[in-house]
C-alpha cells in the first residue's frame, strides 16, 4: 500500500456482521468522542438519523395536537350537517418567503341547538378575519367535531400527519438502530480484533451511474474493488475487499488489515480508517 494515500482507501463500515463476542479481552480502546466520529461512516445511521429530523419537521408543521382530539379525526366520515359560526381568532403560525405562503390558524364558534362550541381550522395563502361569518360543518353524531368550509381543518391535519409522518418514523428508526448496531460491531473489531498483514490480488472495476443535482443530468463514477487475502491465527484463508481510486493498489500489495478472531469475515482495512481513528495502544498502520 502507498502510504501517502493510505487515507483514501476505504471500506464501508456498515456492513459488518455479528461479532463473534465471546470471553476475548479489550486490547486497545478508543476514546468516546472518535467513537462518535466514526459513526458518520455508516450510511443507514446517518440516513436515519436525518430521516428522523425530516419526520420531526414533518410532524411539527402539520400536528396540532392542541387543537384536536383522536375523536374527531375521522368525524368528515360520517353523516354532517351545516351551521353558522364566527371567526373568533386569527393567528399567523408560520410564516413563509411570500405573504401567500404564510400559514393562519383560525378559531370560530358556533351554536348547534342552543349550546356553543368551538374549533381550530388552519389557513394558507390569505388571513381570515376575525368575526367573519363562516360556514362550519359539523358531525351529527358529535357536535363538537367540526371544520369550516372551504379550510384545512385540524382533524383532516392531524390524520394526514400520522398517515404519512408514523411510516417516516418506523422507517428511521429501523435504520438508526440497524446502523447502530453495526457501527458497534465494527468498533468491537477495532478494539479487540487481531491486526494481520493481507495481500492484494484480484482488483475488479464497478461503473456506477448516478444523477447529478441538476435534474436529467447524469454522471458515470468507476470504483475499484480489491479483494485482499489474509491467514487468520487459525491458520484459515480469508479475504476482505476494499473499495480504491484508481491507481491506488496493484496485485501483490501488502495492506494491514484488523479482524474478529472469532469471526474473519469480519475485517477492516486499517488504512480504510479516519485519520482521527486512535487508539490506545495503538493500532498498528
Amino acid at each position: 500500500m502507498k502510504k501517502a494515500k493510505e487515507g483514501h482507501v476505504y471500506m464501508k463500515l456498515d456492513r459488518m456482521k455479528k461479532v463473534s463476542g465471546g470471553a476475548a479481552k479489550k486490547a486497545r480502546s478508543l476514546g468516546v468522542h472518535r467513537k462518535v466520529a466514526l459513526a458518520y461512516r455508516s450510511r443507514r445511521l446517518v440516513g436515519g438519523v436525518i430521516l428522523l429530523c425530516v419526520a420531526a419537521w414533518f410532524v411539527n408543521k402539520n400536528l396540532a395536537t392542541r387543537d384536536v382530539e383522536p375523536k374527531c379525526w375521522f368525524c368528515s366520515a360520517g353523516e354532517q350537517a351545516e351551521a353558522k359560526g364566527v371567526v373568533t381568532k386569527t393567528e399567523c403560525v408560520s410564516y413563509g418567503a411570500k405573504a401567500r405562503t404564510n400559514e393562519y390558524r383560525v378559531e370560530y364558534a358556533y351554536t348547534v341547538n342552543g349550546r356553543t362550541y368551538t374549533g381550530v381550522g388552519f389557513q394558507t395563502g390569505y388571513i381570515v378575519l376575525e368575526k367573519s361569518p363562516v360556514t362550519v360543518d359539523y358531525s351529527v353524531k358529535d357536535p363538537s367535531c367540526s371544520c369550516i368550509r372551504d379550510i384545512r381543518c385540524a382533524a383532516d391535519n392531524a390524520m394526514f400527519t400520522v398517515l404519512f409522518g408514523l411510516p417516516l418514523v418506523v422507517i428511521a428508526i429501523l435504520l438508526v438502530v440497524s446502523g447502530a448496531r453495526r457501527i458497534m460491531r465494527a468498533l468491537w473489531v477495532i478494539e479487540h480484533g487481531s491486526v494481520a498483514g493481507a495481500s492484494v490480488g484480484s482488483i475488479t472495476r464497478k461503473t456506477e451511474t448516478h444523477m447529478t443535482g441538476r435534474v436529467g443530468v447524469w454522471r458515470t463514477a468507476i470504483k475499484w474493488i480489491a479483494t485482499c487475502s489474509f491467514t487468520d491465527a487459525s491458520g484459515k484463508n480469508c479475504h476482505v475487499k476494499v473499495g480504491m481510486p484508481e491507481g491506488l493498489l496493484k496485485k501483490g500489495d501488502e495492506v494491514k488489515i484488523v479482524y474478529d478472531p472469532g469471526m474473519p469475515e469480519n475485517a477492516i482495512a486499517i488504512g480504510a480508517l479516519p485519520w482521527f481513528v486512535k487508539t490506545d495502544p495503538p493500532l498498528a498502520r
